[in-house]
């Protein structure tokens, strides 16, 4: 199958998973114009990605037996795809990795396809994708954090979408509802003061 081809199908696949997918990203189904903006989001993509997969084709990504990790120099254009994975595919109101939905974390790994060859029934394969999705999400959330401690007051927050979440505004909202909450705060300074206290130990 040539390249276009495959990236074709991984991406209707990918599209279709989504919108047939019942599990809202903040947590309410019956919202009917959450749906509608859900359908509207574009499929992210790394363009740098994309270009040297139609100039070279599909990238084999394979874990030897013994090993944690694909050894390729492919490796960090792997890893940065499933950054972009989890950016476009989880909903954001789960708090960590483990409260992410499985179908969210299958939508992802199809993603992937678009790009590279995977073995998906591969154990190793697996767990690394897995594992380096719980990293990717970790920094996602606090990306955004970041960018809500950024704009300052809370019309600012309002109107200033971080790019990842320019056609998720629902998405957007309820982040910065749970951010200026008085217990995310609490967490906030209780973080803090306890990697303090690591620094000052190491």
């Amino acid at each position: 199958m040539s390249t276009p081809n495959r990236q074709r199908e991984a991406d209707e696949e990918f599209q279709e998973l989504y919108l047939n997918n019942k599990v809202s990203s903040v947590g309410d189904t019956s919202d009917s114009s959450s749906t509608s903006n859900r359908k509207k989001r574009e499929h992210s993509r790394n363009i740098k990605l994309e270009k040297y997969v139609q100039k070279h084709g599909i990238i084999i990504i394979v874990i030897n037996e013994g090993e944690t990790k694909p050894i390729s120099k492919h490796s960090v254009r792997f890893s940065n795809a499933i950054g972009v994975a989890v950016r476009f595919a989880f909903p954001v109101h789960c708090r960590t990795f483990t409260e992410v939905p499985n179908e969210f974390i299958e939508l992802a790994k199809i993603q992937l396809l678009a790009h590279f060859k995977l073995d998906l029934s591969s154990q190793r394969l697996n767990r690394f994708i897995e594992h380096q999705m719980q990293n990717s999400f970790k920094e996602f959330r606090a990306d955004l954090n970041r960018h809500y401690r950024k704009c300052g007051n809370p019309q600012q927050v309002c109107a200033s979408l971080p790019s990842w979440l320019k056609n998720r505004p629902e998405d957007w909202d309820f982040l910065c509802d749970r951010f200026k909450s008085e217990a995310f705060q609490e967490m906030s300074v209780t973080n803090s003061k306890n990697r303090a206290k690591y620094r000052s130990t190491t």
